[in-house]
């Protein structure tokens, strides 16, 4: 003990150098640099392991204490010389690993880059209380010289992988042509999920089958599977599309391949279901209680795809569903019956639209085939509104005063005219009777026949 400080070190500019068993282990050149198993330090502290002693270049710090606070830390703090402040984009720490490079390891004078690294940056410019920072997670590829970001944390916890400024808290980047899976889960065996959660509950769940739940649902068992979405959460697919082509709607497209021969479908095959389920007082249906089913017609070849849709529906107080509608690959349609004779087939009665009341003398048959008008004729020319060729419509003029009935024809609200004709027998209408008229438009030709003589 001296009773005062003691120096250790040269007055003259040579290096400071410690050796044990007659070789340099420590070296502290004139420049304040400190090298440990190297006599040339490049850095303010260089350690150097020996290939032929076969020591690691290891810094090891080791901590005993009991509080939990206590920890071993690493700190590197900078400051620029003007103003002390950093500004955006100073670097203040680096994490980096370099590797031979060919020639010799790589140093600060030597070619080459760097390998990896954890970069710590200032994110904007500092001040009093206001520090902002990022890392940056560094790289080099098969076949690179130098490392590239591949992950950043901004300032605000936003993560980029791929990309340097996130805009969300998880955003990732792939370059132009990647094809490799943006996110890949590689559980083995079943029972596996990959699940993206909200408010710490499961939302969406990808099964190692490659199934698709969406909502509060433990396994999907289907390929796309929507599940509970919670209590007063209408269950809906919306698309919304903007494109400025006409046959740019959105649309829900089904395909279908059978596994065996060739792979044509056959006739009767389903090609697109949509089926309806429900809950009753026990618990969840699980058979389908209304369909719309779109089938191949036949067989399918290269220049063969026929196809026709059925509609099933369950009546009330039944539990299965039955046909009620087809529509044939021909265009025809049969309501109550599967095979349509003609353009529709209809099994059972027909009813359109109540007989429409005319108070004036002009009769629109847009809004029923029947009509109606308490004017008698003769009173006045009546105007018939909206006939169209190949339709047949009535009207009953319930005036009773005696007078010939006239008719001017209409294809539309009263522009386009259509010649009215009249058979042989039409004359004036019997009085204190009312008068049933039936109209038949072939062309632009109205035909009438007219039943007089009527009881009101």
């Amino acid at each position: 003990s001296t009773g005062a400080n003691l120096t250790v070190g040269t007055n003259d500019s040579f290096d400071l150098d410690f050796e044990t068993n007659g070789t340099s282990k420590m070296t502290l050149t004139t420049s304040g640099k400190l090298g440990i198993g190297t006599t040339a330090p490049s850095s303010r502290l260089t350690v150097v392991g020996s290939p032929v002693d076969g020591s690691l270049d290891d810094i090891r710090i080791v901590a005993s204490r009991d509080t939990a606070s206590s920890t071993v830390a690493f700190e590197a703090k900078r400051q620029r010389e003007t103003g002390g402040y950093l500004l955006d984009g100073d670097k203040i720490f680096s994490l980096i690993g370099q590797s031979y490079n060919g020639v010799d390891m790589k140093t600060d004078t030597t070619a080459g880059g760097d390998s990896a690294s954890i970069e710590f940056y200032v994110a904007a410019n500092h001040a009093l209380n206001d520090i902002p920072g990022e890392i940056r997670f560094n790289t080099a590829d098969v076949g690179e010289s130098n490392d590239t970001t591949r992950m950043t944390i901004a300032s605000n916890g936003y993560v980029g992988i791929g990309d340097t400024t996130p805009g969300a808290t998880l955003q990732i980047t792939t370059p132009v042509g990647d094809t490799n899976p943006l996110i890949q889960s590689n559980h083995q065996g079943t029972g596996h999920l990959m699940q993206l959660s909200t408010s710490g509950v499961s939302k969406l769940r990808i099964s190692n089958e490659g199934y698709l739940g969406i909502g509060d649902y433990v396994t999907p068992t289907i390929p796309l599977y929507i599940g509970n979405l919670g209590a007063d959460v209408l269950g809906r697919i919306r698309v919304h599309t903007e494109h400025d082509s006409s046959s740019a709607g959105s649309s829900f497209e089904g395909y279908r391949k059978r596994t065996t021969g060739t792979g044509a479908v056959q006739s009767g095959d389903d090609l697109l279901r949509i089926t309806a389920r429900g809950h009753d007082d026990t618990g969840w249906v699980h058979s389908d209680r209304g369909i719309l089913s779109i089938e191949a017609s036949e067989t399918w070849t290269s220049s063969a795809n026929g196809t026709q849709m059925k509609f099933y529906v369950t009546p009330n107080g039944a539990t299965s569903t039955s046909e009620v509608m087809a529509i044939e690959n021909n265009g025809d349609v049969g309501i109550g019956t599967s095979s349509p004779r003609t353009a529709l087939d209809v099994n059972g009665s027909i009813a359109s639209a109540p007989a429409d009341a005319e108070a004036a003398n002009t009769i629109d048959f847009a809004n029923s085939n029947f009509g109606y008008t308490a004017q008698s004729c003769g009173d006045a020319t009546f105007n018939l509104h909206n006939m169209k060729d190949g339709a047949t419509y009535t009207m009953a003029v319930q005036g009773t005063s005696s007078g010939t009935c006239d008719f001017n024809a209409f294809s539309d609200a009263g522009s386009t005219p259509l010649t009215v004709k009249f058979p042989p027998s039409h004359a004036a209408s019997t009085a204190g009777t009312e008068t049933l008229y039936s109209f038949v438009v072939i062309g632009s030709s109205v035909y009438v026949a007219w039943i007089p003589g009527y009881t009101p």
